[in-house]
């Protein structure tokens, strides 16, 4: 199960290779009374985008899309065996 429904309770179906997640999926987790809106974004590895699910995942980051803006908070999910192929990413995510 991955995180994002973890905390939503959701079923979402994801799949880790290019092109399958170009869209984001939204839910609700709850903390106490206080609801907070969760959105998973398509997999990358930077901000620089060179595929249209990069340029979701950039333009949900910095504020871009017409129905959200910057998001108050960012999780990373990233792959510790491999740290050279997200610390791009999350390099350019602290400098947002």
């Amino acid at each position: 199960m991955t995180l994002f429904n973890q905390l939503t309770g959701l079923r979402a179906k994801t799949g880790n290779y290019p092109g399958v997640t170009v869209g984001r999926s939204v839910g609700i987790a709850k903390s106490g009374d206080v609801e907070i809106a969760v959105e998973d974004l398509p997999g990358t590895y930077s901000l620089d985008p060179i595929s249209p699910d990069e340029q979701v995942v950039a333009a949900v980051l910095a504020g871009e899309m017409s129905d959200t803006g910057c998001p108050d908070a960012v999780v990373i999910v990233a792959d510790a065996s491999t740290p050279h192929r997200s610390i791009v990413l999350v390099a350019q995510v602290l400098r947002l």
